[in-house]
C-alpha cells in the first residue's frame, strides 16, 4: 500500500504542469490487482477514495479487470492480460 500513499502524490504532482492543457479533465488513479484485496485493502481503498477530493481513485480485482477488458474492448490489453495474468481469459 505504499503506491498508495506515496507514489500517487509523486504521480499527481508531475502531472500538475498538464492541467492548463487538460483544465476540464479529471485525474483517475486506477489500482489494478489480478489477485483482488484482502479485506483491511479493500477498508483502506474505499476510504482513501471517498477522501480524496483532487482526483479519483478506483480500484479492481481480478473479475472487474476482466469486465473493464470486455468494456474497452482492446485487442493489445486482451493479449497482455491474457498472456501475464489470466490464461483462461
Amino acid at each position: 500500500m505504499k503506491w498508495l500513499f506515496e507514489e500517487r502524490s509523486i504521480c499527481y504532482e508531475n502531472v500538475q504542469h498538464l492541467k492548463k492543457k487538460w483544465l476540464d479533465k479529471r485525474y483517475v488513479f486506477e489500482i489494478w490487482s489480478a489477485g483482488g484485496f484482502t479485506t483491511a485493502s479493500l477498508e483502506l481503498l474505499k476510504k482513501d477514495k471517498e477522501k480524496t477530493k483532487k482526483y479519483e481513485i478506483d480500484y479492481f480485482g481480478k473479475n472487474e479487470i476482466i469486465a473493464k477488458e470486455k468494456e474497452l474492448q482492446s485487442p493489445k490489453l486482451r493479449d497482455l492480460l491474457k498472456e501475464y495474468y489470466f490464461k483462461d481469459l
